[in-house]
C-alpha cells in the first residue's frame, strides 16, 4: 500500500506503508531475511507481512510509535491480523479465499519464531 503521490511513470512506491509478499520456493530465504532487512530500512513502512502459500500463516512485522519492530505470526484460517498503522484488520479468511493448501505443507523459515 502506497501514500505516497501517484506517479503514473514510476517503477517504485513514493511512501509505502505496508508490505505483503508470498514466498515463492526459489526466493523464500531471500524473502525472509535480506528482502525482510531492506524493507525494515524504508522508514515509511509500518507492517512487512509474509504469507505463507501453503497454509493459514502469516508471519507479520509491525513498527512501533519509537521506530522498533515487533514480530507476531498468526495461523489459521479464524485469525483476524489488526494493522494499527492503518486502521485495518485482516482476515486470513479473506487472504486465502480460494485457495486449496497442498497436502505437504512446508514451513516458512524466519530465523526464529517471531
Amino acid at each position: 500500500m502506497d501514500c505516497g503521490r501517484f506517479d503514473p511513470s514510476g517503477f517504485k512506491a513514493a511512501e509505502p506503508r505496508v508490505v505483503a509478499e508470498v514466498p515463492s520456493p526459489s526466493t523464500r530465504d531471500y524473502d525472509a531475511f535480506q528482502r525482510l532487512e531492506e524493507y525494515k530500512a524504508v522508514p515509511s513502512i509500518a507492517h512487512i507481512l509474509l504469507v505463507e502459500p501453503n497454509e493459514a500463516e502469516v508471519a507479520m512485522w509491525s513498527r512501533d510509535a519509537d521506530g522498533s519492530w515487533q514480530a507476531s505470526r498468526v495461523r489459521g484460517m479464524e485469525e483476524s491480523p489488526s494493522l494499527p498503522a492503518l486502521e485495518v484488520t485482516l482476515s486470513l479468511a479473506e487472504i486465502y479465499d480460494g485457495i486449496e493448501f497442498p497436502e505437504i505443507r512446508p514451513r516458512l523459515v524466519l530465523g526464529g519464531r517471531p
